[in-house]
């Protein structure tokens, strides 16, 4: 049985080096497949969670996250056929 993937790519923001807010922004894959569906990122660092519903071409984006910290990443597949695909220790850059 093939898990629904999270594929992120962290990358960095346009306002400059010294500037301490980032982003994470990723495509949610299900079976490779192209899929919408809901995302959270989770901080390590002081336990908070948001969530973001994916594009209909399964892309999605966070932004206004603190620079060089840890997040989770993850996404639930909203038919229940798999479990939650998580993705840790993904760095906000």
């Amino acid at each position: 049985m093939e898990i629904p993937l999270v594929s992120t790519k962290n990358f960095e923001n346009n306002l400059g080096a010294l500037n301490t807010l980032a982003s994470i922004k990723g495509t949610v894959k299900k079976q490779n497949v192209i899929y919408q569906s809901r995302v959270y990122v989770y901080s390590l660092n002081d336990n908070s969670t948001r969530s973001v519903m994916s594009n209909i071409d399964g892309t999605y984006e966070f932004f206004g996250l603190a620079k060089g910290r840890h997040y989770v990443v993850y996404a639930r597949d909203k038919l229940a056929d798999f479990n939650a695909v998580i993705q840790d220790r993904v760095f906000a850059k």
